[in-house]
């Protein structure tokens, strides 16, 4: 994961946006976080864009992505755990899997997710099947 920080002026800041827009569209965009600074006439945006390097992006097969190989042991045992909920769900529901939500919405990128209470947070979702 990489950092790279933008300014844009509110006057004559064209090229600025063009940079930052060539920028959004060539990489994997991860965060944007964006601040309005007030300096009078200078006053600019600051715009902090996370991103993935090219290591880190996941890797594509067909279509797919191996879960196993992108994620550590932990958030795969998270990424598991949310799949074979999501089949009990479904098998509750009478529906397919996927119309509850895909293999991709099962994984997210969250600061927190090493303190994830993984055994309440299921108990909690098991409580509702």
């Amino acid at each position: 994961m990489k950092i790279s920080v933008f300014t844009i002026p509110i006057y004559a800041g064209s090229e600025q946006e063009n940079e930052l827009n060539v920028f959004l569209c060539s990489h994997r965009i991860l965060s944007v976080d964006k601040r309005f600074v007030e300096a009078g006439m200078d006053s600019f945006w600051s715009i902090c864009v996370t991103w993935a390097d090219v290591k880190d992006q996941v890797p594509v097969q067909k279509g797919k992505v191996d879960y196993k190989q992108v994620l550590d042991e932990h958030q795969f045992t998270i990424y598991a755990a949310l799949r074979e909920l999501r089949k009990k769900l479904a098998e509750h529901e009478g529906v397919p899997a996927y119309a509850l939500f895909t293999n991709d919405r099962c994984w997210f990128k969250s600061p927190d997710l090493n303190h994830v209470d993984l055994n309440y947070t299921l108990y909690r979702l098991h409580k509702r099947v």
